[in-house]
């Protein structure tokens, strides 16, 4: 019973000193992750510019009984622009300028530019020509349009930094014959997309 019993506390000692020993080897190491991920905002920078002129047709370089708005859109978060021209005439060119900021936190670019006509269709295409410039003014709205993409990619807007973009509307004197598109309203609207840069 001795053995026994000394054979029991041998081997209760034993088993002791091995978890003793597992126990100081053993460690246990913890990693804590925390994974924030940036955002896209990209908004208009203010109301755009407009310059309106004259091509030489019928006067030099000035215009007459235009009157203009062009405004960021109330309660858009900066994501939207209204331009109108009353008194747009034969002759007559507006140069639109506006910034855009990149108030988010990853670089973009200018993915596509959706579109849309409203009003007098045949007025905006027969009547109005379109370029990035005044130079490239001598589009008609569905090539302008079709060319944008082109036009405006290719431009990385990193974060917290902004880019102008321009375009012009002309209303050529030697397309016009008579009183044609006299009193004539029409409207176009542009939408650049932006893509996160990869």
């Amino acid at each position: 019973m001795k053995k026994t019993r000394l054979l029991v506390l041998v081997l209760v000692v034993s088993i002791m000193l091995v978890g003793a020993g597992y126990a100081y080897w053993t460690e246990t190491l913890t990693i804590n992750n925390t994974v924030r991920t940036g955002y896209l905002d990209v908004k208009f920078l203010g109301d755009p510019d407009l310059e309106l002129k004259d091509d030489g047709y019928f006067v030099d370089d000035r215009y007459y009984n235009q009157v203009w708005t062009a405004k960021v859109r109330e309660g858009t978060n900066g994501n939207i622009i209204d331009i109108t021209i009353d008194g747009f005439y034969p002759g007559a060119i507006a140069n639109v300028s506006f910034t855009v900021k990149n108030d988010g936190t990853v670089p973009v670019i200018i993915d596509d530019v959706e579109s849309s006509i409203s009003g007098n269709k045949d007025f905006i295409e027969n009547a109005l020509w379109f370029g990035i410039n005044e130079n490239e003014a001598f589009n008609d709205i569905n090539t302008f349009l079709g060319s944008l993409p082109n036009k405006w990619d290719n431009i990385i807007i990193y974060p917290g930094n902004t880019r102008s973009y321009t375009f012009t509307i002309r209303m050529p004197g030697d397309l016009i014959e008579g009183d044609d598109y006299e009193n004539s309203s029409a409207g176009f609207s542009l939408q650049p997309i932006f893509k996160q840069v990869n």
